[in-house]
Parts: C-alpha cells; structure tokens; sequence
C-alpha cells in the first residue's frame, strides 16, 4: 500500500509473487519437545508438489508451500493437501496428537534483487521492499537488517532535516553493504536455482529427489554387499546423467562462478575437466551391447567458452 502511494510500484508482476498457503496445527508442548525436540524446520520435497515447509513453534506448527502465481496449474490447496495426506505425514499428526486449527495464507514478494525502495519521504523494508531471501524467500530476518539499515537512513535525514529520495537514497548504499546485501550479489542465480528445482516438481524433481537418495542412502542399504552396493548406485546415478548434467551447467555453474568470480578458473580449469571426466566415466559399470549416447554441454564465462562432450553409454 505505502509502495502504491508513493509511486513506487503498482503492483508486483506475477513472477515476482508467490501466492503460500500454510495449514495451522496445534500440539502439545510436551509432545513437541519429546518428539521433535530440536527439530524445528523440515522441507518436504517431492515431484508431484512445490517444496513444503514445516515450521514448528511452542504450541504447534505450520505445514506450508508456495510457488510463482503464474506457475500454478491447480489451486494451491490441491498440492497442500498431498502433502497432508502423505502416508509418513499422517503417522506423525497422528503421534503429535496434533489438530487443525486454521487454514491461512498469504502473498509473499520473492525476487532476484529488489529496486525502488524508497521515494520522497519513504523507505521499505522487509516484504515491502522485496527483500526475502532469493534462495527460500525467508524474510524475517531481513526485516529486521533492513528495518535497522532504515533507522540509521531516517535519522540522519531527521538530523539534516532533508528527506528528499536522493537523500534517502543513502539507504540502498547501507542494506547493500550488509548480509542481506551479500546475499543478493547472488539473487538472480539463487532465484534460478530454486523456481528450476523444488517449484517445477514435475519438471526437475521427478529426476532430482530419486538421484539425490540414490546418492545420499543408497551406500547405507545393507541388504548386499557394499562394492556391489555401489556400483549399483554409480549406475543408477549415471542413468540420470542427461537431465542433470544441463541442470548443473545451466543453473550451478553460473552460481558457482558469481561466487567465486575469477577464482572458478583456478578451481576448474576447462582442460583439466576434460581430462578428468572421461576416467572417471571409465569408472562407471557399463552395460554390455548397449550404444552409446552423446551429450554436449556448452557454458561460457568471463574468460572463455567451455565446450564439453559427455558420453553417457
């Protein structure tokens, strides 16, 4: 509202909103404390729902999810309610003993880096602002960096007795040189990552949550030995190899590089890769009497272009 009448903005674009409905559960302290104990945040990821969150609190919790309000294909509720109705989610209201009190919901600015926060006389913050982390739109936190960023503005123009927005424009020099600030070095490439992966469940998800099990359970399944163990898993892991490998080096690579910036070629040299991918590829079980597939990857950064031929057999 305060945005809209100081013509700061109209309204947020559709990709820059994310429409979160959230259930409100209550439970018992006890139960809470001896069942969860410090587990007070838990992300459900899944391919046939947007990321959930659970969010636990002295009485009870939330179980919440979010997406882009131009990404929604069925009305939010649907999604929310598969994650209720999880079988594993089930057992634990039924353990907590915990019951619905409320359905709530709320719109949630989420953005690769936020601009116009401040006019004659004005300063955003928070939300308002659109300064929810790029990554997980968390914004509780930066509220309160960039409420304090605000105070110490709005009382050097009380001090000066100038508010003018090319005064107040000292305000985007101060959040900029903070936490939050250093955390939207890397919004756009944060924003990618997270719309590509846990918001688009069919898309991405459906490979990503059976590969990343794969890779972080499989070794611990004692029902066979451990060699064969992996190399089942290698060749599992392989199998997702055309779906990954485009992920990585179209929305990895680039966070990567942002963060380290001239550094990345120290650390990955594109001849050196070359030369590595292909022992490590001789590594993996291979099927016998089975062609082989191709897959190109082209990446380009500051330096110079990288040009890399997997074979996944």
């Amino acid at each position: 509202m305060v945005a809209k009448q100081s013509g700061l903005r109209t309204k947020w674009a559709q990709d820059q909103i994310t429409v979160t409905p959230q259930y409100d559960f209550q439970a018992s302290p006890e139960k809470i404390d001896d069942i969860m104990g410090d587990e007070t945040l838990a992300v459900w990821w899944s391919a046939i729902f947007p990321a959930s969150y659970q969010v636990f609190f002295h009485d009870g919790f939330h179980q919440g999810l979010g997406n882009w309000l131009n990404k929604w294909d069925k009305n939010p509720l649907y999604y929310l309610n598969r994650v209720i109705n999880l079988k594993y989610y089930q057992r634990l209201l039924r353990i907590l003993n915990a019951k619905p009190r409320e359905l709530q919901s709320h719109l949630l600015p989420w953005l690769k880096y936020p601009y116009n926060t401040h006019a004659d006389g004005v300063i955003l913050i928070g939300d308002a602002g659109g300064f929810p982390c790029p990554l997980e739109a968390e914004g509780i936190y930066p509220a309160m960096i960039t409420g304090k960023a605000a105070a110490e503005v709005a009382a050097e123009a009380i001090s000066s007795e100038d508010f003018s927005k090319n005064f107040l424009s000292k305000y985007d020099k101060v959040w900029k040189n903070t936490t939050v600030g250093e955390d939207f070095e890397t919004g756009e490439e944060l924003y990618n990552i997270w719309k590509a992966l846990p918001f688009s469940p069919q898309e991405t998800m459906s490979w990503f949550v059976p590969m990343f099990m794969e890779a972080m359970g499989g070794i611990y399944d004692w029902s066979q030995p451990h060699a064969k163990r992996v190399r089942q898993i290698a060749s599992q892991i392989k199998s997702y190899m055309p779906k990954a490998l485009p992920f990585i080096m179209k929305y990895v690579f680039p966070l990567v590089a942002k963060i380290f910036e001239e550094d990345l070629d120290k650390m990955i040299d594109p001849q050196k890769l070359m030369s590595v991918i292909p022992k490590v590829m001789d590594l993996i079980p291979k099927k016998k009497n089975h062609g082989g597939m191709i897959h190109e990857i082209q990446w380009f950064n500051k330096t110079h272009p990288w040009h890399i031929r997997f074979y996944i057999y």
